[in-house]
């Protein structure tokens, strides 16, 4: 008894160590892409892997703390980007963008729904600092686009409120359970952010590096729930349980560990003792064999992340997913993904690379409880590549996306190119789906201007493109 209350006081010591802490800021993701490259760089140098996005001002800041020395101006350069988030309150970000439209509607990757069917659109960030622990961050979009009309959405608005290194996050604030930049499996920005109720701890604890956040949200509305007894599609809005927990015990290492679960909505379950269990014993509970006896609608995954900051930088990662688990295991993975990373952030002075693979089993994003699958506003939560098919049949797929940065302090060209395959064993003729985008800009004062050309291939053989001026702040 004497050793179980000695590391209970232990582990009440490493997770309340501070006995006071100021509310932190997020950084916003894929909205400049140019700076978040940097900061990019910025870990890798620092030797500070990560496996979970939005990052923390403060994370940063000690990021820079360990480079400034052997890397002046790449840690000037965003010590000076951070300087917008040192006063009490801000505009951090805003973008104008005008472009031209397109006879074929292809919906972007991790742009939150933005389409080439857009012609203009208007995003932003800001925050007020009420005090040390209460912030409200501000944030939105908004697009007109020739097939949804004039779309609004508040994309980075929530509360903020911390005390000893626990943060809660109320509103629509983004998750990225995973250290891929282009796609990941579980959540990321394909779909606008849920209204949700986050926990998390914004600083990293001492005892191996843990960091956790917990999130809980509400979906958009489904007419395509299956009701509890199985008889009928029923309309209603699922709810989404989130969690991650992650170490970085060794210098240059960071593992994490995650999950998702989708359920209730219409007449369905939804109480916190059918969730426990759901989420405590997955096979009894999700892999039953007959869709109204299951509870709802899972996803795990794990992923890992290496830095080598030596003369040739660079970072690898890995991610392992499943969606439930296997039929005859309650800890084996089912229905699997797999997804490998490799980012070279200093190829030369001025340029960057990083490539990203995945490919993934039949069963993800579609499931017989719900069935619009998980998606959010239409939207495939997880990673882009799953939007490239018709929503039935279901197929596996496969994607490679390639990044190459090209910076100065006067000029900087993005290329992107992304390519899907899905699996050819459906009654769909799928065709192999291209995209590349060139993106230039360059500083005039306080502001970035900038042209990016679209174009692509679907995988129903249709050709698409789009030509976007902007302006950014």
């Amino acid at each position: 008894m004497k050793t179980q209350n000695k590391t209970i006081g232990l582990l009440a010591a490493c997770l309340f160590s501070a006995s006071s802490h100021a509310t932190e800021i997020y950084l916003p993701l894929n909205l400049d892409t140019l700076a978040e490259s940097k900061i990019e760089q910025l870990f890798v140098l620092a030797n500070m892997p990560t496996v979970k996005r939005p990052y923390s001002i403060s994370k940063v800041e000690a990021a820079v703390n360990k480079v400034k020395g052997q890397h002046p101006a790449l840690a000037k350069n965003i010590e000076h980007y951070l300087r917008r988030y040192k006063q009490d309150g801000n505009v951090t970000h805003a973008t104008l963008s005008v472009s031209t439209s397109n006879d074929t509607n292809h919906t972007y990757a991790n742009d939150r729904g933005e389409s080439t069917n857009a012609n203009y659109h208007l995003r932003a960030r800001g925050f007020a600092k009420i005090s040390d622990s209460l912030i409200l961050n501000i944030g939105g979009r908004y697009s007109s686009d020739a097939n949804r009309g004039h779309n609004a959405i508040a994309d980075g608005t929530f509360l903020s409120v911390a005390q000893y290194n626990v943060q809660l996050d109320l509103g629509y604030r983004e998750h990225s359970f995973s250290p891929f930049h282009f796609g990941n499996m579980l959540t990321s920005t394909n779909a606008p952010s849920l209204p949700s109720i986050t926990l998390s701890n914004p600083e990293a604890y001492t005892f191996l590096g843990l960091s956790y956040e917990i999130f809980w949200g509400q979906l958009s509305e489904s007419d395509s729930i299956q009701s509890d007894d199985g008889s009928e599609r029923l309309t209603g809005n699922p709810k989404l349980l989130g969690m991650h927990v992650g170490f970085a015990p060794l210098e240059g290492f960071a593992i994490g560990f995650n999950r998702m679960l989708q359920y209730g909505g219409a007449d369905r379950d939804e109480s916190i003792s059918s969730l426990a269990q759901a989420f405590f014993n997955v096979k009894s509970n999700e892999n039953s064999g007959t869709g109204k006896t299951d509870f709802g609608n899972q996803q795990s995954s794990i992923n890992t992340s290496y830095t080598f900051s030596g003369p040739t930088p660079m970072s690898l990662y890995l991610e392992y997913a499943g969606e439930d688990t296997s039929q005859t295991s309650g800890v084996h993975l089912g229905n699997t993904s797999i997804m490998l990373g490799a980012y070279f952030p200093k190829i030369t002075e001025h340029l960057s690379l990083r490539h990203e693979y995945a490919e993934w089993q039949n069963a993800w994003y579609v499931n017989g409880n719900y069935g619009d699958g998980l998606t959010h506003d239409s939207l495939i939560l997880g990673h882009w590549a799953a939007n490239e098919r018709a929503f039935t049949p279901a197929v596996g797929a496969n994607s490679h996306t390639t990044g190459l940065i090209y910076a100065t302090q006067k000029h900087s060209l993005i290329a992107t190119l992304k390519q899907v395959q899905n699996e050819q064993y459906s009654s769909i003729d799928y065709s192999p789906g291209y995209e590349l985008s060139l993106d230039y800009s360059r500083p005039i004062n306080r502001f970035r201007y900038g042209l990016k050309l679209t174009s692509g291939t679907n995988v129903f053989d249709q050709n698409y493109s789009q030509l976007s001026g902007y302006a950014q702040w």
